[in-house]
């Protein structure tokens, strides 16, 4: 289910940089643009994330209802932020689809959703599903904010890079 959640953000990140080459926002501020762009992943994957808590719940496979809420509220968060930087960094929307199934396959292989594999434990922090998986079973809540605010910085960072058209 987490890996839903992130590739929900990514999609919305995909259709947010549609909507901008077409032109929706051009009448907005550039600042306005990335406060609606921001918006658009975070809703995406609060909506997954409540989807998943429910299912979760519903399903007898929650500890800590509240617990896990504030995990999946900070998941949600760090998956929007991870759905823009990468849809800043990947500056060809083209490159950007053809990477969604690569990205699930990687973060299905790394992240410890099924099994550990410790030969991919560092390819894991990369992505936001081990931050989340790890909160619920660790006590790594600290961990999962450094990785949001890092996320927070690269992303106003690459903000301010050129936008190629």
């Amino acid at each position: 289910c987490s890996i839903v959640v992130v590739l929900c953000a990514l999609c919305a990140a995909l259709l947010s940089r549609q909507d901008e080459e077409r032109g929706v926002y051009a009448r907005l501020r550039a600042s306005r643009v990335s406060l609606l762009r921001f918006a658009n992943c975070l809703l995406a994957s609060l909506c997954a994330a409540a989807a998943m808590l429910l299912a979760l719940t519903l399903a007898g496979l929650t500890g800590d209802v509240l617990r896990e809420g504030a995990a999946l509220l900070l998941f949600a968060l760090c998956a929007a932020l991870f759905a823009l930087l990468l849809d800043r960094l990947l500056r060809s929307r083209s490159l950007f689809c053809a990477l969604l199934p690569f990205l699930a396959l990687a973060m299905l292989a790394a992240c410890p959703v099924f099994l550990r594999l410790s030969a991919l434990a560092p390819l894991s922090l990369l992505f936001p599903p081990t931050y989340y998986l790890n909160a619920l079973h660790a006590a790594a809540f600290p961990a999962f904010g450094l990785y949001a605010a890092a996320l927070a910085a690269l992303c106003a960072l690459a903000d301010r890079l050129p936008r190629s058209g």
